[in-house]
């Protein structure tokens, strides 16, 4: 059996659910108000309290370290704030583009294979795949979201849990995977970061192995609206988040691939999703060359 993505009302560890509805996705779309960002932030401190040292350390590496900065904070606010909406709901229900980039990633996947989730948040895609693997290594750079990973996947023996800095992948030995995976990762990383930990992922695949990664592209009208649409909201607030998709091209997501030794072998998109302010994710599988 393959990993696939749920529907809606299916439920995960604890009782918690993987996927808002529609309804909920239009209710979460609409821009909080400050109180709203402001009561998410202090739920987020009261419900996991390490975060409150996280959010020292994320500000002392923000201030001197720029794009290495800890950007796991935005998404840990964005995921309280849909919780506000349906409490039930787990970390990171608001990705979208789960059926294509599982399309994609199902065909790397090997029942003996060690494989590394790379961002795995609260373990929405760790859960689907560890069963049709050898070994997983669930990787984020937020101790928060490991807990949450920890409990979404509580019983599975193949699974361990590391806890990585900044764009280094420490700890973590050369050639030790069968396959990388990064889903709704990537999305926000400036190009430099992005080849950084780019040739981070190529170092711990093993030789003939595959990276599988989502991004947003620009590459059709449709959407170079919708990230046009997205960015002059920002320049209204007078800030783009860290959360804001970056507006790459597939050629250029091509080149940062093969910039680190990768060989593209497979491109898809998804189909177009108004749910994602009317963008379809771009996933990639490339191969290290051995």
């Amino acid at each position: 059996m393959s990993p696939s993505a749920e529907q809606p009302s299916s439920s995960g560890a604890e009782g918690r659910r993987w996927e808002l509805t529609a309804a909920e996705h239009q209710r979460l779309d609409a821009p909080p108000d400050r109180r709203a960002l402001a009561r998410a932030f202090v739920r987020a401190h009261l419900r996991s309290p390490r975060l409150a040292a996280q959010t020292a350390r994320s500000a002392m590496s923000g201030a001197v370290q720029g794009v290495r900065g800890d950007q796991s904070l935005p998404w840990i606010l964005h995921d309280e704030h849909a919780r506000s909406i349906s409490p039930d709901v787990g970390s990171h229900v608001t990705g979208h583009g789960l059926d294509v980039f599982l399309d994609a990633l199902r065909l790397r996947l090997a029942p003996g294979a060690r494989v590394l989730d790379l961002g795995c948040g609260g373990g929405r895609v760790a859960r689907l795949v560890a069963e049709h693997v050898g070994a997983l290594v669930c990787a984020d750079i937020s101790e928060v979201m490991l807990v949450e990973a920890r409990r979404a996947l509580t019983g599975r023996a193949n699974v361990a849990f590391v806890r990585t800095r900044g764009l280094e992948l420490e700890g973590i030995a050369d050639e030790s995977f069968e396959v990388v995976y990064a889903h709704d990762v990537f999305v926000t990383f400036d190009p430099n970061p992005l080849l950084a930990l780019l040739d981070e992922g190529r170092r711990v695949l093993r030789p003939g192995g595959s990276l599988v990664a989502s991004f947003y592209t620009i590459d059709r009208p449709a959407w170079a609206q919708a990230q046009l649409s997205l960015v002059r909201r920002g320049r209204r607030w007078g800030a783009f988040g860290a959360s804001y998709p970056r507006p790459y091209t597939a050629g250029q997501i091509d080149a940062l691939f093969e910039a680190v030794g990768m060989t593209v072998a497979d491109r898809r998109y998804g189909p177009y999703d108004e749910q994602s302010g009317g963008r379809a994710h771009y996933v990639v599988s490339a191969e290290r060359s051995r």
